[in-house]
């Protein structure tokens, strides 16, 4: 069998091998590229206790709610830098996570919220739905912690009693550790039955503060839960019978709270806002919580799993380096197309000196116009023009100069808007590239009217 005919039974074809390899390396691309955004492409609607949920247990209402309220929300996916409230939907997860130590906690510097759970639900046929099969054993305490101060955090011996205290997340400075013996817990209790409750706001004594009483009613919740002990933190937010809703850690410098924790999450969550009662009762204890100044709200979902993470892939295809990476990948995929196929015939050499009557036309312009003389041609133009329209119009042959041209205007009166005198003496008195290019279009419209070529 000759080398040929192996040659053409072989089923490897070059453009096949080619194509497999180009197809694998988009394919990689693609791989990579969605990989990275992969976080950024999931909507959240899965039914969760979350700001992306729209399911009963969820909390994006709460953010159309805000916004429609004039109060700016947002939901916090990363890191966020400055003040206002953080919202902290506590869903599935590591109890022992440390709340302030989230990507988005670690650098705020405003009140945090945390939600805790309450119903345990099931996905339904409906994406994002969920069906309720009872309540969540929630410990409370794992998540909240003690509100002691932490030893970690306690001035070592012999240090500088002047210096500052080193800087420890709110959840660091509530959260007692778990191994401490014979201490009070964080505990909850639910009750039976539906039924609307009235919110009052307390001080620091326990009481109501001096003035009128600071209340809201909120709608039917169904199976109330508060808190029955809450060491280390103090009610802000009470029931009708005294059981504390919201719970918070000593104010900073005055101005809201570090740390507080909500019981009921049906204040905030898409169910509970479906009425307006409990609607108003949720903001009603956002508002105590942050102060009278509208600061942003965050509500935090990188505790349920939708961080945003940022990585080397996403930041080259992403502006402003998104440019770049198309320029590298293009250069790249002509450097491999120059390296399989030639761009065309060989270039052949060419004279270094051309030849012919164009390229001598060519270099006196160019002397010319390195000269700086292209507006002294203007005298000369006017008389190839007159030579052309003199021919045209059939002039006597013994006509020249001024002779000629006086002949012209008055052949041209009544026909051109133009005497060639006075265009001869605008070509003449041209003393820019600009004042030449004017009069030789006047020159070359005069020449259309006299010759009939317009028409």
């Amino acid at each position: 069998m000759s080398d040929e005919t192996a040659e053409r039974s072989s089923p490897f074809a070059p453009a096949i091998v080619i194509g497999a390899v180009l197809l694998g390396f988009i394919a990689f691309l693609a791989w990579a590229g969605l990989g990275a955004f992969e976080q950024d492409f999931r909507n959240g609607d899965d039914g969760g206790a979350h700001a992306l949920s729209k399911s009963a247990v969820g909390y994006s209402g709460l953010v159309t709610l805000l916004n429609a309220a004039g109060r700016p929300a947002l939901v916090a996916r990363g890191p966020i830098r400055g003040a206002g409230l953080m919202v902290l939907t506590i869903d599935d997860g590591d109890p022992t996570t440390d709340l302030g130590d989230l990507s988005t906690t670690r650098g705020f510097d405003g009140s945090i919220l945390a939600v805790l759970p309450k119903w345990q639900t099931l996905p339904a046929l409906h994406r994002g739905w969920v069906t309720q099969i009872g309540i969540r054993p929630v410990d409370a305490d794992t998540w909240l912690g003690s509100g002691d101060p932490d030893e970690e955090a306690a001035p070592k011996a012999g240090a500088d009693p002047g210096a500052a205290p080193p800087k420890v997340s709110p959840k660091a400075r509530l959260k007692a550790r778990l191994d401490r013996s014979n201490r009070p817990r964080i505990r909850l209790e639910r009750r039976d039955g539906i039924a609307s409750h009235v919110l009052t706001l307390v001080g620091r004594d326990g009481f109501p503060p001096p003035g009128p009483l600071v209340q809201v009613k909120t709608g039917p919740i169904d199976r109330w839960q508060t808190f029955v002990a809450t060491p280390g933190y103090r009610p802000l937010i009470v029931d009708e019978t005294g059981a504390t809703v919201v719970a918070v850690e000593d104010a900073r410098d005055g101005d809201g709270y570090a740390f507080a924790a909500l019981s009921e999450p049906d204040l905030l969550n898409n169910h509970g806002l479906a009425n307006i009662d409990t609607a108003r009762a949720g903001l009603f204890a956002l508002s105590m919580l942050s102060g009278p100044s509208q600061k942003a709200v965050y509500v935090d979902v990188t505790l349920n799993g939708f961080e945003r993470a940022r990585s080397l892939i996403k930041l080259m295809l992403q502006p402003p380096f998104l440019g770049a990476t198309l320029c590298v990948l293009a250069a790249a995929l002509l450097i491999l197309w120059h390296a399989i196929w030639r761009f065309g015939p060989s270039a052949r050499g060419s004279r270094e000196l051309a030849m012919g009557k164009t390229v001598l036309a060519d270099n006196q312009a160019g002397l010319i116009r390195m000269a700086k003389r292209e507006h002294r041609m203007g005298a000369g133009y006017v008389a190839v023009v007159r030579g052309i329209v003199a021919r045209a119009v059939g002039a006597p042959r013994d006509l020249a100069g001024d002779a000629l041209a006086a002949f012209l205007d008055r052949l041209g009166r009544g026909r051109a808007a133009d005497s060639l005198t006075d265009l001869s003496a605008a070509a003449a008195q041209a003393r820019t590239n600009s004042d030449l290019m004017d009069a030789a279009q006047r020159l070359h419209r005069w020449r259309l009217e006299m010759t009939r070529e317009s028409r």
